[in-house]
């Protein structure tokens, strides 16, 4: 026959159940631990305001009441009026803010932008232009005389020039005729406009 341990396979309920009511009292020291460091933790608690803070605000609270309670006494009339007043008012200070910002915006340049540009004409474009200005006043005024420049200026892609053609009978008689892109736009002589 074969022996058996009886001594190793028996299990004594005696120290088991110690065993477990130890475990219970360690998970109820652990819980009564956590709930006393939740308890000495002071963020659940609500902070109340300084009693200066509190007597600010209680004032600023009946100083509301007061207009509210005097309002409600006063007239619907009266109530539009100063609605009416305060509307002014805005509207006025901002129209007076964007206003400046306005004039700030024109006096720094604004969206103009001027570019310094040389209006003298080079002498070898001088006698092109005065070419093209001498066959404008004979087409246009049907003369066959001698036709001078005096003046030549150039703005952007327009030509200013004055001068006169000698008229036997008459003298000298002077013109001022504006060439752009090398077409006369605007010929005057003795204020009657030929090329409109």
């Amino acid at each position: 026959m074969k022996s058996s341990n009886t001594t190793n396979d028996l299990i004594h309920f005696k120290s088991k159940k110690q065993e477990l009511e130890k475990l219970h009292k360690r998970e109820d020291y652990l819980k009564e631990k956590m709930h006393s460091n939740k308890a000495s933790d002071n963020s659940h608690k609500v902070l109340q305001y300084p009693n200066k803070r509190k007597k600010t605000v209680k004032k600023f609270i009946t100083l509301i009441e007061y207009f509210k309670s005097k309002l409600g006494k006063v007239g619907k009339f009266l109530k539009i009026i100063i609605y009416f007043l305060i509307f002014i008012i805005l509207f006025l200070t901002i129209d007076k803010f964007l206003l400046s910002k306005n004039q700030k915006t024109l006096s720094s340049g604004g969206s103009t932008n001027f570019i310094s540009e040389s209006t003298s004409i080079p002498i070898s474009k001088e006698s092109a232009y005065s070419k093209i200005i001498d066959q404008s006043i004979k087409k246009y005024t049907g003369v066959s005389y001698k036709v001078k420049s005096n003046n030549m200026h150039k703005n952007g892609n327009r030509v200013y020039a004055t001068g006169y053609f000698n008229d036997p009978s008459e003298g000298k008689i002077y013109f001022d005729i504006v060439l752009q892109n090398n077409n006369p736009e605007s010929l005057v002589i003795n204020g009657t406009e030929y090329v409109k």
